[in-house]
């Protein structure tokens, strides 16, 4: 496997990593009643699974509104 494609991978999977992450602390804040920290890292766990697919692409985006904004303009060729 070409080193770029092993690297784009581990990139997916470290993103992928934090979304399931961020979706357990959710779920546990959700359970102890902390529901605005729950939808905050709800939020998290999607903006983490959307540069996993921007990575895919090699688009991946540090601040949200360019990942936003990246994945609008790319939407149709991330599927």
């Amino acid at each position: 496997m070409p080193e770029e494609m092993f690297n784009r991978r581990r990139e997916v999977k470290l993103y992928m990593d934090h979304a399931y992450q961020m979706l357990d602390v959710a779920a546990s804040n959700r359970q102890s009643g902390f529901y605005a920290s729950a939808v905050n890292r709800a939020y998290y766990a999607v903006f983490y699974a959307a540069n996993a697919m921007l990575s895919t692409q090699s688009l991946a985006r540090s601040k949200h509104s360019g990942v936003i904004s990246a994945f609008r303009q790319h939407r149709s060729n991330l599927v």
